[in-house]
């Protein structure tokens, strides 16, 4: 299992720098190894974030809060800012590599107390009539992964009771990274449905989106 040595936890201490405000993550875990790789991380994180991270663990049994925060396997951080607000976000894999990135960035954002709505994103907020998920599978290994995260993150951040991203684990086939990350938006019933693989500028985000559903 990784372990963080003297080196590592100056250099996380550096990244986290500039927190604003304190930024909580509910941590879900079980007994697996994936579980015990992320609770590693999440503990060298936490400690290292100037008191201005809290990871609260829920092991095993801890079924009425991962029910009302729709956890569906483990282990999985759902991030709540500075205010207390969920963010929206379902982060659901190991947060390493560069995943780890977006964790900082996401962090980062919440404990700002002046965070913006995405330019593109403002104008369809009122028009949103639905919950849209947003599912991004990503790999530790995906350089191209951590700008789909971001984008996903900050639109759940600018609207959690409408958009909910979902951050999870996709393999990518050996030759062909390219084909991570990959994308879907939908309603949850799967009454419409958008999704591809590979990076696009978030400007093709809401087009394909309005490709789906009718936001008059």
């Amino acid at each position: 299992m990784r372990t963080f040595d003297q080196r590592d936890r100056r250099t996380l201490a550096l990244m986290w720098r500039g927190l604003a405000g304190t930024v909580t993550v509910d941590l879900f875990l079980d007994d697996g190894d994936a579980s015990r790789r992320a609770d590693t991380i999440w503990t060298a994180a936490a400690a290292t974030a100037h008191q201005r991270l809290i990871v609260r663990r829920h092991h095993g049994a801890d079924d009425a809060r991962a029910a009302a925060l729709g956890i569906a396997s483990r282990p999985t951080a759902v991030f709540f800012d500075a205010a207390g607000r969920d963010s929206g976000t379902r982060l659901t894999l190991v947060p390493a590599g560069y995943v780890f990135q977006t964790v900082v960035a996401h962090v980062r954002y919440l404990s700002a107390s002046d965070r913006r709505v995405p330019a593109l994103l403002a104008p369809l907020l009122p028009r949103l009539a639905c919950p849209i998920v947003v599912r991004v599978e990503a790999s530790a290994n995906c350089p191209y992964c951590p700008h789909a995260i971001r984008v996903a993150e900050r639109w759940a951040a600018a609207a959690p009771n409408r958009v909910r991203a979902v951050v999870l684990e996709g393999l990518a086939v050996p030759g062909h990274e390219e084909a991570l990350p990959r994308v879907s938006m939908t309603d949850g019933a799967e009454t419409w449905r958008t999704e591809w693989s590979g990076v696009l500028p978030e400007r093709e985000w809401v087009a394909r989106l309005l490709s789906v559903v009718d936001l008059s």
